[in-house]
Parts: C-alpha cells; sequence; structure tokens
C-alpha cells in the first residue's frame, strides 16, 4: 500500500501567514498555528529553515514528536516528510523558504539528507538577525537578506558534519542553559557544576568554541528576549527590565545599547514605525 502525503511547494506552510516576503531563491514567511487536526503529515518540496519565535512547536526528530520551544532552528532538506507543526497551544515561526535555484549554489547543504536540530548560539543569532531584517525589509534589502540566508546555510552544514574542533555535548548543553535561564543569569559556578567541570576551563571552552564569553553570550539572549517583550506596547520599559532579568530600567538599558546599538525607547518606537508604514498608516511623532 502507498501512503501519499500532502505536498508543500516553495513558500508554503500550514498556519495563518502574518507577513510574507518573496525574493529570488527566498520566501521569508512569519506563521502561526492552525488546530492540530488541521494538519496532517506533509512533504515540503524545497529546503527551508524554522525559527521558533513564540509559543512551542512540535518537531519529528531524534525519534519521536518532541516540544522545541522559542529560538529552536530546524532546518529541514528539500523532500522532507514530517508531523511537525506549530503546537495547538499556540505559536508562532519564521520561516525561510530556498528555492531549487538558490538551493543549487549552496552546495554545502546538499549532503543534509534529514532534519536537522540546531541547539548553538550562532544559529539561533544568525536566524534572529534574518528575521528582524525581514520584518524591517524595504525594496533594497534582498543582497542583505540573501546574504544572511546563505551564512545561515553555511553555518549549519558545517554544525551538521561536526568534526573534533567542534563543541562538545557538555558545553552544548551549557549554551542551552543559557538560554533557557538567561533571565535569572545562572552564576558561571553553577553552570560549571551542572556540567562537572572547572568554572575556568568552562569559561575557555565556552569563548573557543563560540567565540564570546558566557556572560556575553547570556546577555545577548537576554536581549533576544527583550525586543520580543517590547513589542507589546502595553508592557512598560520598566516592566520590561524586570521580565527579563535586570535590578533596574537603567541597567537594562545600558545592556540593551550595548549588544543592539539603540536604547530600548528607540528600538520600541521603530520597531512601531514599521509595524504603520507596513499597515499602510502614516506615522506621527
Amino acid at each position: 500500500m502507498v501512503t501519499s502525503f500532502t505536498s508543500l511547494g516553495f513558500g508554503h506552510h500550514f498556519g495563518a501567514v502574518h507577513r510574507r516576503l518573496e525574493l529570488e531563491g527566498l520566501c521569508l514567511s512569519e506563521i502561526s498555528g492552525v488546530p492540530e487536526a488541521d494538519v496532517p503529515a506533509h512533504t515540503h518540496e524545497v529546503a527551508h529553515f524554522c525559527l521558533v519565535l513564540g509559543g512551542s512547536y512540535l518537531s519529528f526528530l531524534e525519534g519521536g514528536l518532541k516540544t522545541r520551544p522559542p529560538q529552536s532552528v530546524i532546518y529541514y532538506p528539500p523532500g522532507s516528510t514530517h508531523p511537525d507543526r506549530i503546537h495547538p497551544r499556540g505559536g508562532r515561526c519564521f520561516t525561510v523558504g530556498l528555492a531549487p535555484s538558490l538551493f543549487g549554489k549552496l552546495s554545502q547543504l546538499g549532503g543534509i539528507d534529514a532534519a536537522v536540530l540546531m541547539e548553538d548560539g550562532d544559529s539561533v543569532w544568525l536566524a534572529s538577525k534574518l528575521y528582524r531584517e525581514f520584518i524591517s525589509a524595504d525594496g533594497s534589502c534582498a543582497s542583505l537578506l540573501n546574504g544572511l540566508a546563505a551564512a545561515l546555510s553555511g553555518h549549519v552544514a558545517r554544525c551538521a558534519n561536526r568534526g573534533p574542533g567542534d563543541p562538545p555535548t557538555w558545553l552544548r548543553h551549557v549554551a542551552e542553559m543559557i538560554r533557557q535561564h538567561c533571565r535569572r543569569a545562572p552564576e558561571l559556578q553553577e553552570l560549571a557544576a551542572e556540567v562537572g567541570v572547572h568554572p575556568v576551563h568552562l569559561s575557555r571552552a565556552f569563548r573557543r568554541h563560540f567565540g564570546v564569553r558566557p556572560s556575553d553570550y547570556m546577555r545577548r539572549c537576554r536581549i533576544e528576549h527583550a525586543m520580543e517583550i517590547l513589542q507589546d506596547p502595553a508592557v512598560s520599559l520598566g516592566q520590561a527590565a524586570v521580565l527579563c532579568g535586570y535590578a533596574d530600567q537603567s541597567s537594562f538599558t545600558r545592556s540593551f545599547k550595548r549588544v543592539s546599538g539603540l536604547t530600548p525607547a528607540v528600538f520600541r518606537r521603530r520597531t512601531a514605525d514599521r509595524a504603520q508604514v507596513q499597515s499602510g498608516q502614516e506615522v506621527q511623532h
């Protein structure tokens, strides 16, 4: 008996589309979930990335359907067949579809024949950067978006073929702990104790493999979380500081500007302006 699956073409996914941008070789979309019963097992004809923005996402990797939290990045090669979906309790995802014309140029992805869950900070940072550029996109952004997509593709390909010099499992676990608990800022000693290594060794290994100190990586994760919170106009800057684990608003502002180059107030205003422009409203100050 032959089982047929729903086939989804370039730029098509199950879910409600909130934003969509199609360029030569790329299709970028922000989508939210639909009821579980409406998502059958399906096949994606083209390669794509998925970044979980909020809520959670169900993916069939590593032998079972598991919940993936925000900031999870998954790469699906062409022809991927799965029941993966946004969790029925709610969630949002950013998808990056690679048309065959572009995929053919990204030869480094050709050797990956199964979906890959990316758990390192660089994958999350690149995918998040691509998303931020997507939501602020204008007519001149095509080269930047294509460049970021190529950088993400190259990084995923390198990580999918990890060699002896790549981060060991315990170090990847540390990075995951930082992402999950960045708001309470676990101490270096706590992280080291969790994986059974000396704090000095952890710090040196982390910087060697990820290019930054654990404290810098934690700060970056907190600010990524803050950027999500600041899109809600009902949350004050002081409340955002508390929700992101900062003792006061001034500390939050200094840290935010150090990472993003903007103060939280300016970031919020620019994000709101972009949303108004995209909806066709006049921006007023």
